[in-house]
């Protein structure tokens, strides 16, 4: 919370120097802004809080390593931006690194995972 307060201000002087007039976001605009901050913020930390209670550690590390493949992919088929060579391999390692971290972890420490009580 500390974090987004000071982004907030800092931002809030960011515009108060800048030079010219502001224009404010319309109706349409402001719906868009209200459903990006429910969807993108409140909504993902609820499911990634019950993700993590649901999961292993290592569930979400084999997770969190392939958000920049699929970033790639998504840049790709959306912005047609192509993918080097360098960057696949590189994020390739990453996750072949993660995987076998993650598989070591799970051999010694075991994969309990947890289960939603049904009612």
């Amino acid at each position: 919370m500390i974090r987004f307060t000071m982004a907030a201000a800092v931002l809030f002087v960011m515009v108060r120097l800048r030079p010219g007039r502001v224009t404010r976001p319309d109706a349409r605009q402001r719906r868009m802004i209200y459903l990006s901050g429910l969807l993108g913020i409140t909504a993902y930390f609820i499911l990634e809080n019950i993700g993590v209670q649901l999961s292993t550690a290592a569930d979400p590390s084999i997770i969190v390593t392939t958000y920049p493949l699929m970033t790639m992919f998504v840049e790709l088929l959306i912005l047609r931006h192509p993918i080097s060579l360098l960057r696949t391999c590189a994020v390739l390692l990453a996750g072949a690194g993660a995987t076998l971290v993650v598989h070591n972890g799970v051999v010694v420490g075991g994969a309990t995972r947890r289960v939603l009580p049904t009612s």
